[in-house]
């Protein structure tokens, strides 16, 4: 089996191993992660993350929870407020999970992401900003029921 294969494998099954971490904490797929389970119902072939998507005020509860679970550790290289990554080494592979953390005001009618690729976190100019109505309320898929997407 290739390596991207073999990658594709960890990646679903630190998926599943996530969302059943917190399962009491709101998250849900988003980004690479949402495209690939909805496009090919699996993790795109050679990414090397998952990507979730969680409101920043359930940020320290979802690092307690990851930080007690020994499988990932930290990247504190790359965190911030909006942001925090876990690493999973495991057969000479290296996966990662991001997780995203969203800000949402009630008066607002979206959230705002302010960690994304372009990863300029202080300048409201680089926040994405997601209709809640696209999003909300968030469901389990009916081929995927692990996950919510």
């Amino acid at each position: 089996m290739s390596k991207k294969n073999n990658l594709q494998k960890l990646n679903f099954q630190n998926l599943i191993d996530v969302s059943k971490i917190l399962k009491s904490v709101e998250h849900f797929v988003f980004y690479g992660t949402l495209l690939g389970l909805i496009r090919e119902q699996n993790i795109i072939l050679g990414d090397d993350d998952v990507d979730f998507m969680i409101n920043l005020e359930f940020k320290k509860k979802v690092l307690t929870k990851m930080k007690f679970n020994k499988s990932f550790k930290i990247n504190k290289k790359v965190c911030n407020r909006y942001f925090a990554q876990f690493i999973k080494k495991k057969n000479n592979l290296v996966s990662f999970v991001d997780f995203y953390f969203f800000t949402s005001k009630l008066k607002d009618n979206f959230i705002v992401e302010r960690h994304n690729w372009l990863a300029n976190i202080n300048d409201n100019n680089f926040a994405l900003h997601f209709p809640k109505k696209m999003i909300f309320p968030i469901k389990k898929d009916k081929n995927l029921k692990n996950f919510f997407i």
